[in-house]
């Protein structure tokens, strides 16, 4: 196989290595496996596709996701071949309009890019589903959602400080890859409620900021569980609450069995947050109450508004289940002027 990228010689050393990435901007600060042409060869063929195939152009460098590049990457971050659908599938999910790639890319909003994966494809490659899910310990799910931050930021030029603006940044912006946890629902999985088969493996990418733990473990009801997680969807200072779009609540299994025990849905519980999740307007201070205003003026039509949603809609709230044992379950909020996307996954899975 015919490869195209430059090669760069550096001294046989893990630390000579990691020391040159460094310098060309290419690394996170970790180590980094050698990507060397048998390895990305094997990448490459991996994907069924040719090393000259493109899947768009990404911001702000517009540089070209062509498979070889994407292959470099995924090398680099220490995937195995086999991940290279996911990855594939996931950069083609970003350049649809309603995620924004170019806001997300240079933004200085603490925004970074969450992988879920869907259906069989969780299971034949080893994504953690369940317990500590967005911690160390899987290999897929660190690799994958490294392999896919250095695909915007070494391909797109998101380099830390200079294109990629965040004030803060957070951990996710490391790696960020989850799987959903469809065994512990009794609910369709979030591809399936997006139109596609159960049996599809897919990838849904979101743009989040720092995680929000939903402590609850004293309530009895479903009610009282949905309370909870409504009142850690209201913050004055969130993306959500000054310009709408999607925010995303990830349900716990131990909280999944006690809504379904007391008759709630998917459609209810949307509905039901949608309605609970409102920022008061006296949070806002009265700068920002006019920066809601002029971003989000059609809700102001309303003369006795009292407050503000955090989603656009009940179906802007991005809900599915994952995660193992404990009274938990997570809110994450968005970048605001974003919705996730769901992509099937052009290639076949079995568990």
């Amino acid at each position: 196989m015919k490869l195209t990228s430059e090669c760069h010689e550096v001294a046989d050393s893990p630390l000579a290595l990691l020391e040159y990435v460094m310098k060309q901007g290419w690394g996170d600060g970790l180590p980094v496996i050698p990507p060397t042409e048998e390895q990305v060869a094997a990448m490459v063929e991996a994907s069924g596709r040719p090393p000259t195939e493109s899947h768009g152009r990404i911001p702000h460098l517009f540089g070209d996701a062509t498979i070889e590049k994407i292959a470099t990457n995924a090398v680099m971050a220490g995937c195995k071949p086999e991940y290279m659908p996911i990855l594939i599938t996931a950069v083609d999910a970003i350049f649809d309009p309603i995620y924004n790639l170019p806001g997300v890319q240079g933004t200085t909003n603490c925004i970074a890019q969450l992988i879920v994966v869907h259906g069989p494809a969780r299971h034949a490659l080893g994504i953690n589903c369940k317990e500590n899910l967005f911690g160390q310990g899987w290999r897929a799910n660190a690799t994958i959602g490294r392999a896919f931050r250095f695909i915007l930021q070494n391909i797109g030029g998101a380099i830390p400080g200079d294109t990629d603006r965040s004030t803060f940044g957070h951990q996710g912006k490391f790696s960020s890859c989850i799987g959903e946890n469809e065994e512990a629902s009794p609910w369709p999985p979030l591809h399936v409620e997006r139109g596609l088969e159960g049996s599809d493996s897919a990838v849904t990418v979101i743009a989040v900021d720092p995680h929000i733990m939903v402590n609850d473990a004293s309530s009895t009801v479903g009610e009282g569980v949905l309370h909870s997680i409504a009142s850690t969807m209201i913050q004055a200072g969130s993306n959500n609450a000054l310009f709408g779009g999607e925010i995303v609540v990830i349900l716990g299994p131990e909280h999944v069995d006690m809504l379904v025990r007391d008759g709630w849905d998917p459609s209810r519980i949307r509905a039901f947050l949608y309605e609970r999740g409102r920022v008061p307007l006296s949070f806002f201070s009265p700068e920002n109450l006019e920066r809601v205003r002029g971003r989000r003026g059609e809700i102001f039509a309303r003369e006795d508004l009292k407050s503000v949603p955090v989603a656009d809609d009940a179906e802007s709230i991005c809900m599915f289940v994952a995660g193992g044992l404990g009274k938990h379950s997570l809110v994450i909020p968005t970048f605001g002027h974003t919705h996730s996307v769901t992509r099937k996954i052009a290639f076949s899975f079995t568990d």
